[in-house]
């Protein structure tokens, strides 16, 4: 459903403007029903003069009969942000009850590598879903303490840090804390009682006697979220089964990192492909199947090029082949595609931790389910 907001901020019935000292919310209106969108925009005023010029727009919506929480964020530039939400399907009528929570500053990491070898610098890479990467480096203080900050993505990325220095073995140890996704003060706060009908004929309002408490609701829920033979392991059926999703099942071939060592003792892993894949080659630092580029997905995030997969061949837990012409090739690439998996959770190897997959931001045009 396109939306068209500029339209919106002229014909907004002036009756659903709201505002405090630091935050004013505009809203389409207060009553929908199923696949209605509810728009709505925020205005920082003296943005510049405060020191927030960046800015985060936490939205969380609560049903007020049964206290679940759907969670919503959006970065706000230069004091300004359009938004639309559609209500889905899968939300009941009752009342609701949306809080508008602003929070100092844009997205950010901390960190802190533990194992620093006196390198003054770390190398990371951002992945996002079906989006270029992003390969940059930070500066590393005498504790190892690093930030990122003032980068705004959609949905959530997966970052991957590496030594500045090449070598064969990624054994770093890194601590990372979001302060988008740690607990906050925050900087206003709006509420506003919306209802959400079976059809827009049903006499009601919403207008009912609601208590926001920020405290409470932080940590309540979260944000918004082929048949192959094994012949590997167990465990490796139990590992495709918790993190491949369904676009990703029909592999016409699954080599195991988890109990076998083959993966782990070669020198990349492309190296590896070369010696167990017929026809799959490096070509001017690109693997090339059938005189085609392949595609190549890591912890399925799309990769520019095997430079870009700077993995410790000991954390592969397991890598999909996917011929090319098959029928199963998620992403219908005539030279095949090869989808790369590291070791999470339990499968994780002790003494090493740099990978994360990170929160974003909502997207400006999204769905509440």
């Amino acid at each position: 459903m396109k939306i068209f907001f500029n339209i919106f901020l002229v014909l907004a019935i002036t009756k659903y403007s709201f505002a405090t000292d630091s935050l004013q919310i505009v809203l389409n209106r207060v009553t929908f029903v199923a696949k209605d969108t509810i728009e709505f925009s925020c205005t920082i005023p003296n943005h510049s003069s405060n020191g927030l010029a960046g800015a985060t727009l936490n939205v969380w919506i609560q049903h007020l009969q049964t206290g679940r929480i759907w969670k919503y964020r959006y970065p706000v530039i230069n004091g300004e942000l359009n938004a639309a939400l559609a209500v889905g399907d899968s939300i009941i009528p009752g009342k609701y009850a949306m809080n508008f929570i602003l929070q100092e500053g844009l997205f950010k990491i901390n960190g802190n590598l533990k194992n620093n070898y006196g390198n003054p610098k770390l190398n990371y890479l951002m992945l996002t879903r079906n989006k270029e990467s992003l390969f940059n480096a930070v500066n590393l203080s005498g504790k190892g303490d690093f930030r990122i900050q003032n980068v705004v993505f959609p949905e959530e990325a997966y970052f991957i840090f590496s030594p500045a220095k090449k070598t064969r073995r990624n054994d770093l140890f890194i601590k990372l804390v979001t302060p988008l996704d740690s607990f906050f003060t925050p900087i206003a706060v709006f509420t506003s009682l919306i209802d959400i009908k079976s059809n827009l004929h049903e006499n009601s309002t919403p207008g009912t006697h609601y208590q926001f408490n920020f405290s409470k609701l932080f940590n309540a829920n979260t944000l918004p979220e082929v048949v192959v033979e094994y012949k590997g392991s167990t465990r490796l059926k139990r590992y495709d089964e918790e993190y491949t999703t369904s676009l990703f099942k029909g592999a016409t071939k699954i080599f195991d990192g988890l109990d076998d060592n083959a993966i782990a003792n070669s020198s990349s892993v492309e190296r590896f492909l070369e010696a167990r894949v017929a026809g799959i080659r490096m070509e001017n630092n690109r693997l090339v199947w059938r005189n085609q580029p392949v595609n190549i997905f890591l912890d399925e995030y799309v990769v520019n090029s095997w430079e870009d997969i700077y993995v410790n061949t000991m954390d592969v837990a397991m890598i999909k082949i996917y011929e090319p012409g098959s029928g199963s090739n998620p992403s219908a690439n005539q030279g095949g595609t090869v989808s790369v998996y590291t070791k999470r959770g339990q499968y994780e190897n002790i003494g090493q931790r740099y990978k994360f997959k990170v929160n974003g931001y909502t997207p400006i045009e999204a769905t509440w389910r």
